[in-house]
């Protein structure tokens, strides 16, 4: 792989690649803030630039970028990448995150016992998926445990 510099981050693509121009003209018009727009319209996959939110946005779509923006303005916040090296049991790691949000916040169920046994069962998935620690939290030489 072969990290580029790019205005908004750096961008790998593999060393050797055929198609290295047409690759990076797909990531650059990926990138670009009206297909960014276009995209969360259509998928409500929110924007990974900074890009401005329109103002035709419908309800729903409104709601969840006031929100985004809230939290990520939040003195508390915390940038955390999406899972990795999980491979086939990363739906299991999906499933227990929903879990417990669904136990603690629309079910009303006492905050540390679900954590507790949560913590049990996405343990056992990184274990058996051997993923080791990611920031925030650092890195790990075995599979990352809850703490």
């Amino acid at each position: 792989m072969r990290p580029r510099p790019a205005a908004d981050g750096w961008r790998v693509l593999p060393l050797h690649t055929r198609e290295s121009a047409a690759a990076q003209a797909l990531i650059d018009h990926l990138l670009k803030p009206e297909t960014q727009i276009t995209t969360f319209k259509n998928n409500s996959f929110f924007p990974v630039i900074d890009a401005a939110m329109p103002a035709d946005l419908d309800k729903g779509l409104k709601l969840e970028a006031d929100a985004v923006a809230k939290q990520a303005a939040a003195k508390a916040a915390k940038v955390v990448p999406l899972p990795v090296g999980l491979g086939a049991k990363g739906g299991d790691f999906n499933t227990a995150i929903l879990n417990t949000f669904q136990r603690i916040v629309v079910k009303g169920e006492d905050i540390q016992t679900v954590l507790n046994e949560q913590a049990a069962i996405i343990n056992k998935v990184m274990t058996d998926a051997n993923a080791k620690c990611w920031g925030p939290d650092g890195t790990s030489t075995g599979p990352c445990q809850v703490k």
